[in-house]
């Protein structure tokens, strides 16, 4: 459809989008859940979210956010840190989790296309020649991702949406924003883009 971004093409293990199309992984669902929900609170637009097996995908309908766009940047680590509702353990990437990471996008030919490496493209972009500058940026970005994460009024969103997401593996925009309502107000964050 036109005007249609795909916010994660990859899951967090980096499977590919629609390889499966069996019962949606629970932790697919709050990784999913987790991209959608504080989506929303910034106030994207949503065309779907979808898991199946081990994948999963958010496809925002627009307008997309600019490159560099702190919201969009948290949102899109908000997917890995909201697996951790499900099973209780925050995964914080250590510098050489970030470097493997990213040699291995490197060698699969994926570099930026999953959730930590699309971060780390733009960060580089922001601070390209400042690795202190970079890192001090990365941790806040988590920090803040943890702080809206820790709100139990977007666990309880996260929850219904992964929830919903479970039983049906695709709900549209409009479906899964009514979920996440109940819970949440849509667009109710703003932030100034991080420099």
């Amino acid at each position: 459809m036109a005007g249609q971004v795909d916010l994660e093409l990859y899951d967090a293990c980096g499977g590919n989008v629609g390889a499966t199309a069996s019962r949606p992984e629970p932790r697919v669902c709050f990784h999913e859940a987790g991209h959608f929900v504080v989506g929303l609170l910034f106030g994207l637009t949503v065309d779907h979210v979808r898991a199946d097996g081990a994948s999963g995908a958010v496809i925002l309908a627009g307008p997309v956010p600019e490159k560099g766009d702190w919201g969009l940047l948290i949102t899109i680590r908000a997917g890995r840190f909201a697996e951790s509702i499900l099973t209780r353990f925050l995964h914080r990437p250590t510098i050489e989790d970030i470097e493997d990471e990213m040699l291995d996008e490197r060698r699969r030919g994926l570099i930026g296309r999953l959730d930590l490496g699309k971060i780390i493209r733009e960060l580089i972009v922001l601070h390209p020649t400042e690795d202190d500058a970079f890192l001090v940026a990365y941790r806040a970005l988590e920090l803040e991702t943890i702080e809206i994460l820790a709100r139990s009024d977007v666990r309880a969103a996260i929850r219904a949406v992964a929830s919903a997401l479970g039983i049906a593996g695709q709900l549209d925009g409009a479906t899964a924003t009514e979920i996440a309502s109940r819970f949440i107000e849509p667009g109710s964050l703003r932030l100034e883009k991080k420099s």
